[in-house]
């Protein structure tokens, strides 16, 4: 990297953070609104207070957000893709096209069509980002990708593309972004259970996820997360019934965090992410700092991936090493979003401090070599 490229991928993420910074403090103004909304309608004699799971961490799902650049330059029927991003490891990536003046979609599984037979039941939902950062809803989707079918699946007609560089196209480009549900997968990878939790003679609870029972023990489950701890002893109608159902948790992940708990190796780059979502849900440290571990001494995901994973987990030794790992700028540039506004804002305030300390640190090796 030149000099001149140095300092434009500097100048390029400062005004990216100074974008960022402006709509964190939009952000919070808007939630200080809500809370304000709030404290005007709460009735100040009801101290019941329902407690909801945030959506995010309902079930399996993740977020997309890519920036289409120079889309006047968009050509007829030719599809540009997004970069492919692993979730729950399985590949994904979407496409836009331009077909008879519309913008059309398509999301894609990138999992490879083996002979084993896998599918992944999906909802999704496309949404354009305008000029003033606010995200609009286009289109949404459902789909079941398959080892059986090849090819993305969306639409053709998202929207008139007169009306797409009119509302959303910004400085010649487009930041598109999709949100996918997981609502099944099965066969996605194949795992011999390590432990069965289908024997009732030393259980005293049965937890039930999808079509699968499972027969645990309360004491030692509440040992081993506050969830369960205050499902089983605390004042909720669920410590007094005979079953409870754990209403969108993947049956294969729950089997996983059991195994786990009961000391088993269950942890590979299959089960980790699956089983990193149900120990944050629920609140157990002893299988987050076990997940951790396979991450930082284990695992062959990409630096990006892992600090992804380290800031939607809050994984602070993984996120150290991530940072810590950077090297030069290149390193820096590999682990940004495409959208650096889906980024911790803590995490680009370091990743900005590391690019200028690359750069006052080349400039002192040219004047040492040009004294020389």
């Amino acid at each position: 990297m030149t000099d001149t490229d140095t300092e434009q991928f500097r100048s390029e993420l400062l005004e990216k953070i100074q974008s960022l910074e402006a709509k964190q403090n939009e952000n919070v103004d808007k939630i200080l609104e809500k809370l304000e909304s709030l404290e005007k309608t709460t009735d100040v004699n009801n101290n019941s207070i329902e407690l909801k799971k945030s959506e995010n961490n309902s079930g399996k799902g993740f977020m997309r957000t890519h920036v289409f650049k120079n889309i006047s330059e968009i050509e007829e029927n030719k599809n540009y893709n997004s970069d492919t991003e692993e979730y729950f490891n399985v590949p994904w990536k979407f496409s836009i096209t331009k077909e008879d003046k519309r913008i059309g979609f398509l999301l894609f599984c990138e999992k490879s069509k083996s002979t084993e037979n896998w599918l992944i039941d999906t909802e999704y939902e496309l949404k354009f980002r305008n000029p003033s950062g606010r995200s609009v809803e286009i289109r949404k989707f459902e789909r079941r990708f398959e080892n059986s079918v090849d090819g993305g699946w969306g639409s053709k007609e998202c929207m008139e593309w007169d009306q797409l560089e009119k509302e959303f196209i910004h400085d010649g480009s487009l930041i598109v972004e999709v949100s996918v549900k997981i609502k099944k997968m099965d066969g996605t990878y194949q795992k011999t259970s390590k432990r069965s939790f289908s024997e009732p003679k030393f259980s005293d609870a049965v937890l039930i996820s999808g079509d699968k029972k499972f027969y645990v023990p309360k004491l030692f489950l509440a040992s081993q997360s506050t969830y369960f701890d205050a499902l089983f002893h605390g004042q909720f109608q669920e410590s007094k019934m005979a079953e409870i159902t754990l209403t969108d948790i993947d049956s294969d992940d729950f089997q996983n965090f059991l195994e786990l708990l009961h000391g088993e190796p269950a942890i590979d780059e299959d089960t980790v992410e699956g089983i990193l979502l149900l120990a944050d849900m629920y609140d157990s440290k002893t299988a987050i700092e076990r997940c951790e571990d396979f991450l930082l001494n284990f695992s062959k995901r990409t630096m990006k991936k892992k600090l992804e994973m380290s800031t939607r987990y809050n994984l602070n030794k993984l996120k150290k090493h991530c940072l810590d790992s950077l090297k030069t700028v290149k390193d820096i540039e590999s682990v940004l979003f495409s959208d650096i506004l889906q980024m911790d804002p803590a995490i680009v305030a370091a990743l900005f401090n590391k690019c200028i300390f690359f750069y006052n640190k080349e400039k002192e090796e040219q004047q040492k070599q040009q004294v020389a």
